[in-house]
């Protein structure tokens, strides 16, 4: 399921990786940074960009 958005009870959430399993297992560092790029332009999409 990581890296697929979910919805549930009206929110919406992506699952990824436990940060102690980064710290583990190198390889899964790309994916959570792609997970988390995801999230940055949904939130972009919802809220639109927001400067100081």
């Amino acid at each position: 399921m990581r890296g697929q958005w979910l919805k549930k009870e009206g929110i919406e959430f992506m699952p990824t990786y436990h940060p102690a399993a980064l710290l583990r297992d190198e390889t899964k560092k790309r994916p959570v940074w792609e997970d988390i790029k995801q999230v940055r332009d949904r939130y972009n999409e919802l809220f639109g960009k927001r400067g100081d």
